[in-house]
């Protein structure tokens, strides 16, 4: 069985790690994907943590069938002969599936035992009594799962088929369209700003980085938001745009390309400055010079956003007249 090319990286969840690594296999292309992946909405409910007030909608299913001309198939409920049958067709016939368990159960995740979420992650193969899975978010290319523990514990599948052929020129075209609609309603700057004027309020982290012990701060809806989905996205977006210009061929888009990558290492920057002082119990003594580096990264966000609004329609349109 071959090792498959795992596409991992910051900002991605697991479903996504695992979606993408089918697509890059089977098309070689998957990052025309990351195009929302600046976006970040915001929820009001001050009842909420600030951490789960802020959510990130990077990608979505309907996203990716509609660039690659793919359809993503769910089924949600089996009786365990008929999820057998409907694996095992899929994978005969070389038909990579994703399907989703309890990550409490997932005996090689650093979850196992710890918490209940759907974990996400890829059947490939089968031997007499095992599947042989592939779990791209954690690395792993080989897992041998018992054949009946898996059938039991299976919650949803979904496998990937071809729906049309695509013109990937024209998704370049479309992908801009795409980003600047979901820019103009993205609440990333508002959402942004409440995060700060959160962390000028308090005097301390213990009830940000909300967790059941000290060393599981990561497991907090904080720490995954500003430790991993906001700098992750900026990553990830700064791939977005590095896939488009090797289309258009633009000053501009390399120049928002590096600001993307700044922002990226200003959040993760931010980020181990607030673990450590939450580690530290210091954040009193800290929160001035927390804040001035928060508010220089929001500034800049605003200008990446503003950036993008303001060089992409020209080019779209400069390129379009040109072709």
């Amino acid at each position: 069985m071959k090792d498959y090319k795992i596409i991992n990286y910051m900002g991605m969840r697991c479903f996504d790690v695992c979606l993408f690594t089918i697509i890059n296999e089977l098309y070689g292309s998957y990052k025309l994907a990351l195009a929302n992946t600046l976006c970040i909405d915001y929820n009001d409910d001050i009842n909420l943590q600030i951490g789960d007030r802020l959510t990130f909608p990077h990608y979505t299913i309907k996203l990716v069938e509609s660039i690659y001309g793919l359809k993503i198939h769910c089924r949600k409920t089996f009786f365990i002969k008929s999820l057998q049958n409907y694996i095992d067709t899929k994978i005969i016939n070389d038909c990579p599936i994703i399907i989703s368990m309890d990550v409490y159960d997932c005996y090689w995740s650093t979850l196992y035992k710890k918490m209940h979420k759907l974990h996400y992650f890829l059947v490939l193969k089968k031997d007499e009594n095992h599947y042989i899975c592939c779990d791209p978010y954690y690395r792993l290319n080989c897992i041998n799962i018992e054949a009946q523990q898996l059938l039991k514990l299976t919650k949803k599948v979904y496998y990937i088929s071809k729906r049309k052929n695509i013109s990937i020129n024209k998704q370049y075209k479309k992908s801009i369209v795409r980003c600047l609609n979901k820019m103009y309603k993205s609440k990333a700057y508002y959402g942004l700003n409440k995060l700060f004027e959160v962390l000028e309020k308090i005097n301390s982290l213990d009830n940000t980085y909300y967790s059941t012990e000290k060393n599981d701060f990561w497991l907090s809806t904080f720490h995954q938001a500003i430790g991993y989905y906001i700098p992750g996205g900026r990553l990830l977006f700064s791939y977005y745009l590095e896939e488009i210009n090797a289309f258009y061929k633009n000053p501009n888009i390399s120049k928002m390309q590096d600001e993307s990558n700044n922002l990226y290492k200003q959040w993760v920057a931010i980020s181990g400055i607030l673990m450590k002082s939450y580690l530290l119990n210091n954040y009193t003594e800290k929160k001035e010079a927390i804040l001035k580096k928060v508010k220089f990264a929001i500034e800049c966000e605003k200008n990446l956003m503003h950036n993008f609004i303001t060089y992409l329609p020209d080019i779209y349109q400069n390129f379009n007249k040109l072709n």
